[in-house]
């Protein structure tokens, strides 16, 4: 089948050395605490919320933060677990609730 890529409308291109990635290979990475950009977004999501933290309406971001909270806790089991919908963050000290978004210290 001839495909004409004059087609492709949207910004696309090649990354040379670009491969997928293993299996068994982590996919998230962890913030430190104790890092400068740990600090930086923590000031802004302190001092700026509202422009930070944007939703769309009627966007339940639920199932979303799940599929992420099972890969941290898969990937980072010494500093991330998952008890039933509650995502513990051992080296912040957060407790994030999966059905009522809410966060705990």
């Amino acid at each position: 089948m001839e495909f004409d890529f004059s087609e492709i409308t949207a910004p696309f291109r090649m990354q040379p050395g670009l491969s997928r990635m293993p299996q068994s290979a982590r996919h998230t990475r962890l913030l430190h605490p104790y890092s400068p950009l740990f600090e930086e977004k923590r000031q802004v999501l302190s001092l700026h919320v509202e422009q930070a933290l944007l939703q769309l309406e009627n966007f339940d971001p639920r199932s979303a933060l799940l599929a992420l909270a099972q890969c941290l806790a898969f990937e980072w089991p010494e500093s991330c677990s998952l008890s039933e919908s509650i995502l513990h963050l051992h080296s912040c000290g957060l407790r994030l609730d999966l059905q009522t978004l809410e966060v705990s210290i």
